[in-house]
């Protein structure tokens, strides 16, 4: 199964296409990875390295997300959290692991993922 994100890029929303969800495919060339809409298979941009590495690394470690990751202009968004483009932009503040929770409280306020700094 492809991981499927939303896009939310400003290109994205000054020429939509379908629902703006996307699924990630071996990218060409220089090029990470390419976005194709999850519909009708027309190509939506090129992933950079980073963020798709990111998105691997998530992936491996939690499994599938069951919403979709929002790619937005320069940033990575999953729940409340923003990714910046570039790890060399991140602040002390800004490093930490993050988490899974496993046993869940049946509240619709408690996040899929927590973070430890």
């Amino acid at each position: 199964m492809s991981t499927i994100v939303r896009l939310d890029r400003s290109t994205d929303r000054d020429r939509s296409c379908c629902e703006n969800l996307a699924t990630i495919h071996v990218g060409k060339g220089p090029h990470a990875a390419e976005l194709r809409c999850a519909a009708c298979g027309r190509h939506r941009g090129w992933l950079p390295q980073v963020f798709k590495k990111f998105i691997d690394e998530l992936v491996r470690r939690f499994g599938a997300p069951v919403e979709p990751i929002i790619l937005r202009d320069q940033t990575i968004t999953i729940g409340h959290q923003q990714m910046r483009k570039s790890p060399k932009q991140f602040d002390k503040k800004d490093r930490g692991v993050l988490f899974k929770i496993n046993r869940k409280v049946e509240s619709s306020e408690q996040p899929d993922l927590f973070r430890r700094d």
